[in-house]
């Protein structure tokens, strides 16, 4: 008697299903992204410009949400929920030589490299 298991040949669902979306899959695929889309939170920074405009170091990144926002610090030393995005800048107070400013971070649409 043999201990050997015999291997299945039943197909599997990934073998027999199409190699190409069906209209439901692509309209479903069209829903989740524009969903995600409409939803996503607006990224935005905290830049410190030095002087009068001599220098300027990216402090802290962001996500704003309709409800709260996240930033968290270039140095990943430092995290924060807040109220909203404005509130990231009193974490950066103003100095006779540092100004705090909160921009707000457009992302770039993806393009194809091929």
């Amino acid at each position: 008697m043999s201990n050997m298991t015999e291997q299945s040949t039943v197909a599997t669902s990934d073998e027999t299903t199409s190699s190409q979306p069906s209209a439901k899959e692509i309209e479903f695929t069209k829903t989740v992204n524009d969903m995600a889309t409409d939803q996503a939170p607006q990224m935005f920074a905290v830049a410190l410009e030095y002087g009068a405009q001599l220098d300027v170091k990216i402090a802290a990144w962001g996500m704003a949400f309709d409800e709260h926002a996240y930033m968290i610090t270039e140095d990943d030393n430092r995290q924060f929920v807040l109220a909203d995005a404005d509130g990231a800048l009193k974490y950066f107070p103003k100095t006779h030589n540092v100004t705090p400013r909160l921009i707000w971070v457009t992302p770039s649409p993806i393009t194809d490299q091929n």
